[in-house]
């Protein structure tokens, strides 16, 4: 058994005139957020192995303060196409992680609630009815494998569980 958690960036700021969307910062909401789920995350022992995540700001930014509470680092990879790639992208990325037990990827919409429907055959009813009703910013998918990482398949995951910067 594995364990994917797909993270969706916390809120982020508009874009100030000339701003790249690549560039832009998490808001004060986000922020305040993205604190509150690494809390819940470390509390709940939701830590992964492994986190691959795109190289924007904002979910650099996301990343670095939701895994501030934790007591050591954790081997992470920034990849491109998390960022400008579509869901498959983040399908190749979960089978990347290969000998991990879980793996986090930390991304961007659409794409991180098409894999998470993509990867997902069954899921808890509070779960899916928050993913059937789009990936929120700041939402955390935690999909549980049959199988390795490097195994992983579509419509081979179960929604365990799905937490929004709401229910914080």
């Amino acid at each position: 058994m594995s364990r994917v958690y797909l993270l969706r960036h916390a809120k982020a700021a508009s874009a100030l005139p000339g701003m790249k969307d690549f560039d832009r910062p998490l808001d004060a909401k986000g922020r305040e957020v993205a604190k509150r789920l690494g809390a819940t995350m470390l509390a709940n022992g939701l830590v992964p192995d492994k986190i691959i995540a795109s190289p924007s700001a904002r979910t650099r930014e996301t990343l670095d303060t939701v895994s501030a509470p934790l007591p050591f680092e954790i081997e992470t990879v920034f990849d491109r196409s998390l960022y400008d790639g579509e869901g498959d992208a983040y399908l190749a990325a979960i089978v990347r992680g290969g000998n991990a037990a879980s793996i986090m990827l930390v991304g961007h919409n659409p794409m991180t609630e098409e894999a998470a429907l993509r990867l997902c055959a069954t899921g808890e009813p509070g779960a899916m009815s928050i993913l059937q009703n789009g990936f929120p910013t700041g939402g955390l998918a935690v999909i549980e494998l049959p199988d390795s990482l490097s195994d992983a398949k579509q419509r081979s995951g179960h929604l365990a569980l799905f937490i929004t910067g709401g229910e914080l």
